[in-house]
């Protein structure tokens, strides 16, 4: 494909707390021959109980759109802003976050991610691959 694919990137849970981990989520787009075509970016903080950076959606999602370009590679942060409430490991298990990814609005990825209530979550160079 000559490069012209529009990407969206979301990345959500529906974990009770969701809210209080910040979210960070870059997309790096590719040209066929793998040189950087763009860069986008979404951040959604937590800020003395209030989200300070209005790119969480309200359903508790952030998302990334590309501009045209071949392949992608996926950074997702998801890192606790304030610990459960409780000191038990056994009564704050990790949960699950859901990466999913559009490719001209068809869907090619949906993975679910756990998610430690303490440390958090990391995907770090994720990549998709070329068509």
């Amino acid at each position: 494909m000559g490069g012209g694919n529009i990407y969206k990137v979301t990345l959500g849970s529906d974990f009770e707390h969701w809210k209080r981990f910040d979210l960070f989520l870059t997309v790096v787009g590719y040209t066929a021959d793998s040189k950087v075509a763009n860069y986008q970016s979404s951040t959604a903080r937590q800020g003395d109980g209030n989200i300070t950076v209005a790119t969480r959606q309200e359903s508790g999602t952030v998302s990334v759109s590309t501009q045209p370009c071949d392949h992608i590679e996926i950074f997702a942060y998801v890192i606790a802003n304030a610990f459960p409430e409780t000191d038990s490991i056994r009564e704050a298990p990790p949960f699950e976050a859901r990466l999913v990814v559009h490719r001209d609005n068809d869907l090619i990825e949906s993975s679910r991610h756990d998610v430690n209530q303490w440390g958090g979550m990391t995907i770090s160079g994720y990549r998709l691959p070329k068509e």
